[in-house]
């Protein structure tokens, strides 16, 4: 909030979605830095 300027957001906090989609862009970023693709898996894994 005071470093990028933006009002408060509750909704942000704690948000499943969100933490899920962040999660998934540093497993991405990091096995891209180890030299690895990574591809979707189709379906639910347990």
């Amino acid at each position: 909030m005071v470093k990028h300027r933006r009002p408060y957001n509750p909704r942000r906090l704690g948000n499943p979605e969100l933490a899920r989609a962040r999660k998934e862009r540093y497993l991405r970023r990091q096995a891209g830095q180890l030299g690895f693709a990574l591809t979707p898996v189709h379906g639910e894994v347990s």
